[in-house]
C-alpha cells in the first residue's frame, strides 16, 4: 500500500454518532498523544452498548468499523476514561504520583478503537477450553472469541504469530480498509493537535515514555504492558505506522 497517494481526510465522511454527553467529559484539554486501541467486538452498537451500560465514562471519541467508516461519537478536544481505570502501572517503571500521572494522560491522549476481536483461539479438534461456562473442546479450524463464541472468520482473516504476543497466537486482523482511515485519522489529528508522527518501535510493551506524557502515537498495551493487547504488531498496521512521518 502506498499511503503516501492517498488523499487527505474528508471529513464529512465521518459518521457522527448520537453519544450521551454524561458518557464523557466536556472538558477541552491539551493533546499530547493517541492511543490505539481495539474493541473485542465486531459491531458498533455492542461497544456502545458497553460504554453506556455503565457510568464510569469509559469512552474513545472515534471507532473505525472493518469496512473503514470512521464513527466519531463526541470531539476529539473533549476526554473519557479509556486508559487506566483502577490499573496503575506507573510504579512499574519508576513513575511517582501514579494517580495524579493517570488521569494527565487520560485528559491529554486521544484514543482511537478499531473493531476487532482482538487475540482469539483456533481450534484442533483436542484441546480443551474454559471459557467460564464449563470446559469444552475447540472445535478443528474454528476461530473462537475470548468469550467463547465461534468467529465467522476465513484463515486469510486472523493473523498467526508462531511465538505469540500477550499470551495469544491468533488475532483477528484489522482490515486494509481499517489501516487506510486510520491512516488519514493520525495524519489529521496529529497535524490539528502537533503531535509527533515518528513511529515507536517500543510500542508494543510498556512504555515509560508513554506513562511520563511523551508527545507521540502510542497502543494501549503501551500504557498497560501484559494487562492488554490492543493493539498488536500486525505488519500492515506497522508498515502504515512508519508510513506516517
Amino acid at each position: 500500500m502506498d499511503y503516501k497517494k492517498l488523499p487527505a481526510l474528508d471529513l464529512n465522511t465521518i459518521n457522527q454518532v448520537a453519544f450521551p454527553e454524561d458518557h464523557y467529559f466536556k472538558e477541552e484539554q491539551v493533546k499530547k498523544q493517541i492511543v490505539l486501541h481495539h474493541t473485542i467486538s465486531d459491531t458498533l452498537n455492542s461497544v456502545i452498548s458497553t460504554w453506556t451500560e455503565k457510568p464510569q465514562h469509559v469512552a474513545t471519541p472515534f471507532v473505525i468499523s472493518k469496512d473503514g467508516t470512521i464513527n466519531q461519537l463526541f470531539s476529539s478536544k473533549y476526554w473519557a476514561i479509556h486508559l487506566f481505570r483502577n490499573s496503575s502501572p506507573f510504579d512499574k517503571v519508576g513513575i511517582p504520583n501514579g494517580k495524579t500521572q493517570r488521569y494527565i494522560i487520560e485528559k491529554q491522549s486521544i484514543g482511537i478503537e478499531i473493531l476487532s476481536w482482538g487475540g482469539i483461539y483456533k481450534g484442533d479438534g483436542k484441546t480443551k477450553k474454559d471459557f467460564g461456562h464449563g470446559e469444552i473442546i475447540l472445535q478443528n479450524g474454528k476461530y473462537y472469541a475470548i468469550y467463547g463464541n465461534i468467529l465467522n472468520l476465513k484463515d486469510e482473516q486472523v493473523l498467526h504469530i508462531p511465538e505469540g504476543f500477550m499470551g495469544y497466537y491468533y488475532f483477528d486482523k484489522y482490515t486494509d480498509q481499517q489501516l487506510i482511515s486510520i491512516y488519514k485519522l493520525l495524519k489529521y489529528l496529529c497535524n490539528r493537535y502537533n503531535i509527533d508522527l515518528k513511529y515507536n518501535s517500543d510500542m508494543w510493551n510498556l512504555n515509560k515514555n508513554a506513562l511520563s506524557g511523551q508527545n507521540s502515537i502510542f497502543t494501549h498495551v503501551s500504557m498497560r504492558g501484559s494487562e492488554k493487547s490492543d493493539c498488536f504488531p500486525q505488519p500492515e498496521l506497522i508498515e502504515m505506522l512508519k508510513a506516517l512521518k
